[in-house]
């Protein structure tokens, strides 16, 4: 054999011995055993043999090795830059990375932002971690550690929220679980440290996430955390999505107020309390899917969101405030809950996107403007309100019909107002009471 294709061996971390033929050309070896960094022999079809401690040993300028050895020792470390030892840069963005033996230390920011990393398996030999050297890896779940005895500098796991489980030489495993405290004396140095930069960009008092102070684009809030506090996340132009643990119950006023990039947010199962103007101004936002758990939605709770266009309300929404989704325009599919008894002023006003509403039966307060300037075509009223707004459907320019369910008995002043196109209206043998200028 003359000759090897692209990506052969690639990352085969188990391949440790390699028999080939003395007419293998050097120079056609590229990416064909790049991350093959557990080779120990390399046998030639002429009997001669080739032991290496590891490839980073070879490339040593004082190891002496045929050029075919060195061409593979090159290839196994491709991915990397190195020097005298030290990996100063990483070139590609694998899921699972295995650092070869003979590593002493990884430079500073060697793999800052390499967000398809998982797992990091790291060698005996390592001795050095240096500044942000893992920091924005926002998707590393697992390290594996060869040797206890490595100096972590500043900052070198910051903004890795999602980073769990920590394995030692010995085998043992550690777990990030939130806000547990591993500040026992038989837990490694290097887990208590790793542990606490990972919680460095959060501000805590108890068990309220008073402040978020990182700027990673995926964020995991520790588990434990119950309280997401006023203001906690408000303004932040990095975070597009959040991990919520199941421990939140509450989440403050405005804490999320004004991130603008925000997209995607995990309810907790347990949620209980969402705060008045939680998620306003999150114009990237694009669902809430709501717990069981939650029974009002308070006032401007998702107000300005342009892009959300699902809301799913939980079994157990007995209200939804004034001005909850004003202006999300893109909301298209909303199913109000069969428990929901008040409904406040303007709380779907200008959602151009809306189609089609159906008031429930439960449902005895009804604001004023709710549906103003919507987009809704069909409407269905089940509910015989014991208070009524005014111009609860006005200015709806595409509302064709609008249906009144047996029971109904009162109509409000300017129900729908201004409606030029309106072309169906059904009216039960229950009504009473028309009020003024209602269609």
């Amino acid at each position: 054999m003359k000759s090897l294709g692209l990506q052969v061996f690639l990352n085969d971390v188990s391949l440790k011995e390699l028999l080939i033929s003395t007419e293998l050309d050097p120079d056609c070896i590229c990416d064909c055993f790049t991350g093959c960094g557990r080779m120990e022999r390399i046998d030639f079809s002429d009997g001669t043999s080739c032991r290496m401690k590891n490839a980073v040993a070879v490339l040593s300028p004082d190891f002496k090795a045929p050029p075919l050895v060195k061409a593979i020792a090159t290839d196994i470390c491709r991915m990397m830059e190195l020097q005298d030892g030290v990996i100063n840069r990483f070139l590609t963005n694998i899921k699972h990375v295995e650092l070869a033996e003979g590593i002493t230390a990884i430079g500073k920011s060697c793999f800052f932002d390499k967000k398809g990393i998982i797992s990091m398996k790291l060698p005996t030999t390592l001795q050095e971690i240096g500044s942000r050297a893992f920091r924005n890896c926002i998707n590393l779940e697992r390290v594996e550690f060869g040797s206890s005895q490595v100096i972590i500098h500043r900052d070198a796991f910051k903004n890795c929220t999602t980073l769990r489980h920590i394995r030692m030489e010995d085998g043992t495993e550690y777990e990030l679980t939130g806000l547990q405290c591993l500040d026992d004396d038989n837990v490694p140095s290097v887990v208590r440290e790793i542990h606490a930069q990972v919680l460095g960009n959060f501000a805590i008092s108890g068990t309220t996430l008073l402040k978020y102070r990182g700027s990673e684009a995926r964020v995991v809030v520790p588990d434990g955390i119950t309280v997401i506090g006023e203001r906690a996340f408000a303004g932040n132009e990095a975070v597009d999505r959040v991990i919520l643990p199941d421990s939140v119950k509450v989440i403050e006023e405005e804490a999320f107020a004004d991130c603008l990039v925000l997209q995607t947010i995990g309810f907790p199962s347990g949620l209980k309390k969402l705060g008045e103007s939680a998620f306003v101004n999150c114009v990237k936002l694009i669902r809430a899917i709501l717990p069981d758990t939650l029974t009002v939605i308070s006032p401007s709770a998702f107000q300005r969101c342009r892009v959300l266009n699902e809301v799913q309300f939980g079994s157990s929404v007995t209200e939804i405030g004034d001005l909850a989704f004003y202006g999300c325009s893109k909301l298209k599919d909303v199913t109000l809950p069969d428990t929901l008894m008040k409904l406040g002023d303007m709380a779907f006003y200008k959602c151009m996107a809306l189609k089609e509403i159906s008031l429930p039966c439960a449902l005895k307060e009804l604001g004023s403007n709710v549906f103003t300037l919507s987009g809704v075509r069909t409407a269905t009223v089940w509910c015989d309100l014991s208070a009524c707004g005014t111009d609860v459907f006005s200015r709806c320019t595409k509302l064709r019909s609008l249906c009144f369910g047996d029971g109904v008995r009162r109509i409000g002043d300017k129900f729908a107002f201004r409606r030029e196109h309106l072309k169906h209206v059904d009216l039960p043998g229950t009504l009473e009471e028309v009020g003024a200028a209602r269609l």
